[in-house]
């Protein structure tokens, strides 16, 4: 929900000559070029002259920073980390760079041309405390930096926000039971921009210096829409900032104007045309405004089946391509009785939905505008997530869409089962919150909660084959993550085993779910009791996992992902 401004009649008419002005004048065409071809290259950071752009790249294990003289030359890589680094900062002379070295936990400087670390902030670890994500920005004038360390505690997300400077000690401006995932100081060093999170909200929030919020912008997350990455503009009288609005979908450019006296919005969020940015979020301005710095990310996906026992013995596994092309194809899905197979395929702004047979042929379109499509336990039908993020169903041998789910879909950066048939095909569970899933009659439309106790956070629900539980994946509110059973009669929950992500409760009453530090291990219990079985593994990437009934096949999509560095010149219409 963004708000609404009331802006004075004077405000209109001074915008109406600027409107005036600017049509006389010719229009500058918008100019992409590519600055780096690694295809590993993120997080581009211009100097505070424009002269120089730093980034890092992944090169496994961990990342090194390099920096680029754009008037020319090879990069120079000036840091590396086998752990990882988080983005860097340059100093308002921009003769070093601030960054987050993860393998030394602490924030340290680098000179930019390379040398001897720095020290200027250590993390000490706190009992109880998971710390998952450190932003920081130095202030304007250099004497100061602005630390937040996000971390969960108690299942709690939580914030520490510290100024680190000139004063005999670090000051702690306050805790927030929110995530913030990034900050930036305005030019002025009056107000500080924060991408903030919580279960209910994204916002892109305006802090004033000691703390206090004094204007933001609210996304819903059961809608899907995020707001991420602010960044000021040169003079600090706007922000541009990125607004994504589901799976799949271009990330789309937006700016606001901001009062630089008293950090408020001014006007309705306005949006800076780029057509095919096929942006991630992360983006910096140049100094003067004319330029926009940008991680373009080219995906490829193909849709792959495994056999977990090619030879009767369980000790190898061969895999077969199903899709070609090079378009993403994602999250496959297979029929409980593996009869067909749905995925849907991105190409440029456009979702479309397929199924296919189980071992391999042409794809069928069922739906031009769809989403995670999942296809019921005999394959006549698709449940899928339509544009509005309800669910749907639909024959695959045609018909109009029905809705079946009251509320909106949650998927934020899931890659696991969203919408789970029941065995019978006559009930459906849709993902309604982070901490739950929701059950509907397809019959009736009678609705329910798979959980009733809330606490922590759930995923992957898979059906006993009568029906009358469900394994999920669980992180209780005691603490306790593994796979859980929840009886639908009563909904009371017992701890079955250590692991993730269940992927089937087959006719055999055997509960297959991952392990592993890449999820690249099936393991296989009996839910009556007994230990868990290593079941299959396999080598590779695998993102979204799907397996039939008979537990011989994995289906899956192993995506190809290309980032590099491009510059947009004149890319804001608004700036001359």
């Amino acid at each position: 929900m963004k708000r609404l401004v009331l802006v004075p009649l004077a405000a209109f008419a001074f915008a109406a000559c600027q409107l005036r002005l600017s049509q006389s004048a010719e229009p500058i065409s918008t100019t992409y070029t590519q600055l780096t071809f690694s295809g590993i290259a993120r997080n581009p950071v211009a100097s505070p002259d424009g002269n120089f752009l730093a980034y890092w790249e992944y090169v496994g294990p961990g990342d090194r920073l390099m920096v680029q003289d754009l008037s020319g030359g090879r990069p120079l890589e000036i840091l590396r980390d086998t752990v990882g680094l988080g983005p860097p900062r340059w100093s308002p002379d921009g003769t070093k760079l601030l960054v987050n070295v993860r393998g030394r936990r602490g924030l340290y400087t680098v000179p930019r041309l390379g040398g001897g670390l720095q020290a200027v902030h250590t993390f000490s670890p706190v009992p109880g405390r998971s710390q998952w994500y450190i932003s920081y920005d130095y202030s304007p004038d250099g004497r100061e930096v602005f630390l937040v360390e996000s971390y969960l505690e108690a299942e709690r997300q939580h914030s520490l926000l510290t100024t680190i400077g000139d004063a005999p000690a670090d000051t702690v401006i306050l805790q927030t039971t929110r995530s913030i995932l990034h900050v930036e100081w305005s030019p002025s060093g009056d107000w500080l921009a924060l991408e903030t999170r919580d279960p209910l909200m994204w916002r892109i929030e305006i802090w004033s210096r000691n703390g206090e919020v004094v204007d933001s912008l609210v996304a819903t997350r059961s809608t899907g829409n995020r707001l991420l990455a602010a960044h000021w503009n040169r003079d600090g009288t706007a922000l541009y900032y990125v607004e994504a609005r589901g799976e799949g979908d271009n990330p789309q450019l937006r700016k606001v104007p901001i009062d630089t006296e008293t950090g408020r919005i001014t006007g309705s969020p306005s949006t800076v045309a780029l057509a095919g940015m096929h942006s991630t979020t992360a983006f910096d301005v140049s100094p003067d405004g004319s330029n926009l710095y940008y991680t373009r990310q080219s995906i490829r996906s193909h849709v792959w089946l495994i056999d977990l026992d090619p030879d009767g013995r369980r000790n190898t596994s061969a895999r077969t391509q199903l899709t070609e092309g090079t378009a993403a194809h994602i999250g496959p899905s297979v029929a409980r009785d593996g009869s067909m197979i749905a995925f849907y395929r991105i190409a440029g702004p456009n979702r479309s939905m397929y199924v296919m047979p189980f071992e391999g042929g042409p794809p069928r379109l069922v739906a031009a505008d769809g989403w995670r499509p999942t296809p019921s336990p005999d394959g006549s039908r698709l449940a899928f997530v339509a544009g509005d993020r309800r669910a749907m169903v639909v024959d695959v041998a045609g018909g109009d869409p029905q809705s079946v789910s009251s509320g909106s879909i949650y998927a934020e950066g899931s890659a696991f089962p969203i919408l789970v048939w029941s065995p019978d095909g006559e009930r459906l569970l849709y993902k309604a919150t982070r901490r739950n899933f929701t059950l509907v009659d397809l019959a009736t439309g009678r609705e329910g909660p798979l959980l009733l106790n809330e606490a922590g956070s759930v995923d992957s629900p898979v059906f006993s084959p009568d029906g009358a539980r469900v394994a999920v994946d669980w992180r209780a509110g005691n603490g306790q993550r593994g796979i859980w059973v929840i009886d639908l009669a009563d909904g009371s929950t017992t701890f079955l085993t250590q692991g993730e992500h269940p992927l089937l409760w087959s006719d055999d009453n055997t509960v297959y779910f991952l392990r592993g530090g890449d999820w690249n291990e099936i393991w296989s219990i009996d839910p009556t009791g007994g230990q868990a079985n290593l079941y299959a593994e396999w080598p590779g990437l695998c993102r979204t996992k799907s397996m039939p009934n008979d537990a011989r096949y994995l289906v899956c999509d192993e995506p190809y992902h290309e980032l590099d560095i491009w510059v947009a010149e004149h890319f804001d219409p608004g700036v001359r």
